[in-house]
Protein backbone atom coordinates (compact mmCIF):
# COMPACT_ATOMS: atom_id res chain seq x y z
CA UNK A 1 0.00 0.00 0.00
CA UNK A 2 1.29 3.46 -0.92
CA UNK A 3 -0.38 6.36 0.89
CA UNK A 4 1.26 9.56 2.19
CA UNK A 5 0.68 10.45 5.83
CA UNK A 6 -1.23 13.65 5.02
CA UNK A 7 -3.88 12.15 2.71
CA UNK A 8 -7.25 10.74 3.70
CA UNK A 9 -7.90 7.08 4.61
CA UNK A 10 -8.94 4.83 1.72
CA UNK A 11 -12.66 5.33 1.31
CA UNK A 12 -14.31 2.51 -0.60
CA UNK A 13 -16.00 4.57 -3.28
CA UNK A 14 -17.68 1.53 -4.85
CA UNK A 15 -20.07 1.70 -1.88
CA UNK A 16 -22.09 4.35 -3.71
CA UNK A 17 -23.60 6.82 -3.13
CA UNK A 18 -21.97 7.62 0.22
CA UNK A 19 -18.75 5.55 0.18
CA UNK A 20 -18.32 6.25 3.87
CA UNK A 21 -17.28 2.64 4.40
CA UNK A 22 -13.54 2.47 5.03
CA UNK A 23 -11.07 -0.36 4.89
CA UNK A 24 -10.91 -2.30 8.18
CA UNK A 25 -14.26 -0.92 9.38
CA UNK A 26 -17.92 -2.00 9.30
CA UNK A 27 -21.27 -0.25 9.47
CA UNK A 28 -24.57 -1.57 10.77
CA UNK A 29 -26.82 1.08 9.19
CA UNK A 30 -27.63 1.06 5.46
CA UNK A 31 -27.36 4.78 4.62
CA UNK A 32 -28.06 4.04 0.95
CA UNK A 33 -31.46 2.46 1.54
CA UNK A 34 -32.39 4.53 4.60
CA UNK A 35 -30.44 7.82 4.31
CA UNK A 36 -30.39 10.16 7.26
CA UNK A 37 -30.99 13.90 6.83
CA UNK A 38 -32.34 13.64 3.27
CA UNK A 39 -35.36 14.80 1.30
CA UNK A 40 -36.12 14.45 -2.39
CA UNK A 41 -37.42 12.00 -4.96
CA UNK A 42 -36.52 8.52 -6.17
CA UNK A 43 -37.80 7.05 -9.42
CA UNK A 44 -37.32 3.44 -10.51
CA UNK A 45 -38.36 1.79 -13.78
CA UNK A 46 -38.28 -1.96 -14.24
CA UNK A 47 -39.37 -3.41 -17.59
CA UNK A 48 -39.43 -7.21 -18.15
CA UNK A 49 -38.73 -9.09 -21.39
CA UNK A 50 -39.80 -12.69 -20.72
CA UNK A 51 -38.50 -15.28 -23.18
CA UNK A 52 -38.95 -18.99 -23.78
CA UNK A 53 -35.66 -20.03 -22.15
CA UNK A 54 -34.63 -16.79 -20.47
CA UNK A 55 -35.96 -13.76 -18.65
CA UNK A 56 -34.48 -10.29 -19.13
CA UNK A 57 -35.37 -7.00 -17.52
CA UNK A 58 -34.24 -3.45 -18.16
CA UNK A 59 -34.09 -1.06 -15.22
CA UNK A 60 -33.46 2.64 -14.79
CA UNK A 61 -33.12 4.90 -11.76
CA UNK A 62 -33.33 8.65 -11.28
CA UNK A 63 -32.75 10.19 -7.84
CA UNK A 64 -32.34 13.64 -6.36
CA UNK A 65 -31.72 13.90 -2.61
CA UNK A 66 -30.82 17.03 -0.67
CA UNK A 67 -29.91 17.66 2.95
CA UNK A 68 -32.83 18.53 5.21
CA UNK A 69 -30.53 20.40 7.58
CA UNK A 70 -27.22 21.83 6.44
CA UNK A 71 -23.96 20.93 8.15
CA UNK A 72 -23.66 24.14 10.15
CA UNK A 73 -21.51 23.98 13.25
CA UNK A 74 -24.51 24.17 15.61
CA UNK A 75 -26.21 21.30 13.76
CA UNK A 76 -23.12 19.11 13.66
CA UNK A 77 -22.56 19.57 17.39
CA UNK A 78 -26.19 18.92 18.31
CA UNK A 79 -26.79 15.50 19.92
CA UNK A 80 -28.67 13.19 17.57
CA UNK A 81 -27.69 14.97 14.36
CA UNK A 82 -26.48 12.43 11.78
CA UNK A 83 -25.06 13.33 8.39
CA UNK A 84 -23.70 10.34 6.41
CA UNK A 85 -21.67 12.28 3.85
CA UNK A 86 -21.57 16.08 3.86
CA UNK A 87 -19.05 16.73 6.62
CA UNK A 88 -17.29 20.01 7.35
CA UNK A 89 -13.72 21.29 7.20
CA UNK A 90 -14.20 24.69 8.88
CA UNK A 91 -15.16 25.68 12.44
CA UNK A 92 -18.39 27.41 11.37
CA UNK A 93 -19.45 24.50 9.17
CA UNK A 94 -21.41 24.86 5.92
CA UNK A 95 -24.69 26.76 5.74
CA UNK A 96 -25.44 25.64 2.20
CA UNK A 97 -27.23 22.35 1.76
CA UNK A 98 -25.55 19.61 -0.23
CA UNK A 99 -27.28 17.44 -2.85
CA UNK A 100 -26.71 14.17 -4.68
CA UNK A 101 -28.14 13.51 -8.15
CA UNK A 102 -28.09 10.04 -9.65
CA UNK A 103 -29.04 8.50 -12.97
CA UNK A 104 -28.57 4.84 -13.78
CA UNK A 105 -29.47 2.22 -16.37
CA UNK A 106 -28.85 -1.50 -16.59
CA UNK A 107 -29.90 -4.94 -17.77
CA UNK A 108 -30.28 -8.20 -15.88
CA UNK A 109 -30.88 -11.62 -17.43
CA UNK A 110 -31.76 -15.08 -16.18
CA UNK A 111 -30.21 -17.26 -18.86
CA UNK A 112 -30.81 -20.90 -19.84
CA UNK A 113 -29.66 -23.50 -17.29
CA UNK A 114 -30.21 -20.94 -14.49
CA UNK A 115 -27.17 -18.79 -15.24
CA UNK A 116 -27.42 -15.08 -14.35
CA UNK A 117 -25.72 -11.96 -15.67
CA UNK A 118 -26.20 -8.23 -15.03
CA UNK A 119 -24.61 -5.03 -16.30
CA UNK A 120 -25.21 -1.50 -15.00
CA UNK A 121 -24.00 2.08 -15.42
CA UNK A 122 -24.50 4.99 -13.02
CA UNK A 123 -23.62 8.68 -12.88
CA UNK A 124 -23.56 10.40 -9.48
CA UNK A 125 -23.19 14.17 -9.12
CA UNK A 126 -22.30 15.64 -5.73
CA UNK A 127 -22.86 19.34 -5.20
CA UNK A 128 -22.30 21.73 -2.29
CA UNK A 129 -20.70 24.81 -3.80
CA UNK A 130 -19.12 27.07 -1.21
CA UNK A 131 -16.20 29.49 -1.19
CA UNK A 132 -14.16 27.64 1.40
CA UNK A 133 -12.77 24.21 2.28
CA UNK A 134 -16.32 22.76 2.49
CA UNK A 135 -16.74 23.02 -1.29
CA UNK A 136 -17.83 19.77 -2.99
CA UNK A 137 -18.43 19.59 -6.72
CA UNK A 138 -17.51 16.27 -8.32
CA UNK A 139 -18.88 13.42 -10.46
CA UNK A 140 -18.61 9.65 -10.18
CA UNK A 141 -19.04 7.37 -13.22
CA UNK A 142 -19.55 3.73 -12.26
CA UNK A 143 -19.88 0.47 -14.22
CA UNK A 144 -20.71 -2.89 -12.63
CA UNK A 145 -20.80 -6.41 -14.08
CA UNK A 146 -21.89 -9.60 -12.29
CA UNK A 147 -22.16 -13.23 -13.40
CA UNK A 148 -23.78 -15.99 -11.36
CA UNK A 149 -23.12 -19.71 -11.89
CA UNK A 150 -25.64 -22.13 -10.30
CA UNK A 151 -23.93 -24.64 -8.02
CA UNK A 152 -27.28 -25.84 -6.70
CA UNK A 153 -30.72 -25.09 -8.08
CA UNK A 154 -33.72 -26.80 -6.53
CA UNK A 155 -37.23 -25.76 -5.64
CA UNK A 156 -36.29 -24.73 -2.10
CA UNK A 157 -32.49 -24.51 -2.19
CA UNK A 158 -30.41 -22.33 -4.50
CA UNK A 159 -26.66 -21.71 -4.38
CA UNK A 160 -24.71 -19.47 -6.76
CA UNK A 161 -21.05 -18.83 -7.35
CA UNK A 162 -20.83 -15.12 -8.20
CA UNK A 163 -18.01 -13.19 -9.86
CA UNK A 164 -17.95 -9.59 -11.02
CA UNK A 165 -16.33 -6.19 -10.88
CA UNK A 166 -17.23 -2.59 -10.08
CA UNK A 167 -15.19 0.10 -11.83
CA UNK A 168 -15.54 3.81 -11.23
CA UNK A 169 -13.85 7.11 -11.97
CA UNK A 170 -14.04 10.18 -9.70
CA UNK A 171 -13.33 13.68 -10.98
CA UNK A 172 -13.88 17.17 -9.52
CA UNK A 173 -13.51 19.13 -6.30
CA UNK A 174 -13.62 17.19 -3.02
CA UNK A 175 -13.57 19.46 0.05
CA UNK A 176 -11.62 21.99 -2.01
CA UNK A 177 -12.08 25.11 -4.14
CA UNK A 178 -9.67 23.71 -6.73
CA UNK A 179 -9.72 20.51 -8.79
CA UNK A 180 -8.18 17.88 -6.50
CA UNK A 181 -10.08 14.62 -7.17
CA UNK A 182 -8.93 12.48 -10.09
CA UNK A 183 -8.73 8.79 -9.33
CA UNK A 184 -10.12 5.42 -10.35
CA UNK A 185 -11.13 2.42 -8.28
CA UNK A 186 -11.97 -1.16 -9.15
CA UNK A 187 -13.35 -3.88 -6.91
CA UNK A 188 -13.40 -7.36 -8.54
CA UNK A 189 -15.04 -9.98 -6.35
CA UNK A 190 -16.03 -13.62 -6.05
CA UNK A 191 -18.31 -15.34 -3.58
CA UNK A 192 -20.99 -17.87 -2.66
CA UNK A 193 -24.66 -16.96 -2.21
CA UNK A 194 -27.08 -19.54 -0.75
CA UNK A 195 -30.83 -19.25 -0.20
CA UNK A 196 -33.20 -21.74 1.40
CA UNK A 197 -36.98 -21.39 1.28
CA UNK A 198 -38.04 -22.89 4.60
CA UNK A 199 -41.74 -22.06 4.18
CA UNK A 200 -43.81 -19.87 1.83
CA UNK A 201 -42.98 -16.79 3.93
CA UNK A 202 -39.58 -17.64 5.48
CA UNK A 203 -36.27 -17.39 3.62
CA UNK A 204 -32.86 -18.20 5.07
CA UNK A 205 -29.88 -16.79 3.14
CA UNK A 206 -26.12 -16.87 3.63
CA UNK A 207 -23.26 -15.34 1.67
CA UNK A 208 -19.47 -15.14 1.79
CA UNK A 209 -17.67 -12.69 -0.44
CA UNK A 210 -14.02 -11.83 -1.14
CA UNK A 211 -13.20 -8.56 -2.90
CA UNK A 212 -9.93 -7.08 -4.16
CA UNK A 213 -9.79 -3.31 -3.76
CA UNK A 214 -7.55 -1.31 -6.10
CA UNK A 215 -7.19 2.46 -6.16
CA UNK A 216 -5.11 4.60 -8.52
CA UNK A 217 -4.87 8.27 -7.51
CA UNK A 218 -3.91 10.48 -10.45
CA UNK A 219 -4.28 13.85 -8.69
CA UNK A 220 -1.42 16.28 -8.03
CA UNK A 221 -0.96 16.40 -5.10
CA UNK A 222 -2.42 13.04 -4.08
CA UNK A 223 -5.86 13.13 -2.49
CA UNK A 224 -6.31 9.54 -1.34
CA UNK A 225 -3.13 7.90 -2.57
CA UNK A 226 -2.71 4.52 -4.25
CA UNK A 227 -4.21 1.59 -2.41
CA UNK A 228 -4.78 -2.14 -2.75
CA UNK A 229 -6.15 -4.71 -0.31
CA UNK A 230 -8.40 -7.74 0.09
CA UNK A 231 -11.74 -7.52 1.88
CA UNK A 232 -13.70 -10.63 2.91
CA UNK A 233 -17.23 -10.41 4.27
CA UNK A 234 -20.02 -12.81 5.15
CA UNK A 235 -23.61 -12.54 6.30
CA UNK A 236 -26.65 -14.45 7.46
CA UNK A 237 -30.19 -13.20 6.95
CA UNK A 238 -33.64 -14.54 7.88
CA UNK A 239 -36.69 -13.08 6.16
CA UNK A 240 -40.16 -13.79 7.57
Amino acid sequence: MERPDDVQPPGLFYELPYFTTYADSWQLHDAKKYPQNREGVRLHLDYPFPGILSFTRLFADLDYLRQIESSRADNVQEPGFIEPFFGVRTEEGAGKKGSISHGGIGVSSDLPYNHKVSLGYSLYQYRRKTNDANNMDFDVNAVSLTYGYPLLYRLRSKMYFDVGNTFLAVDGKFFSESHNADFIQSAPFMGIDYKYLRSPDTVLSFFVNSRYLLQNDRAEPLLLGDYDAFLTSFGLKIEF
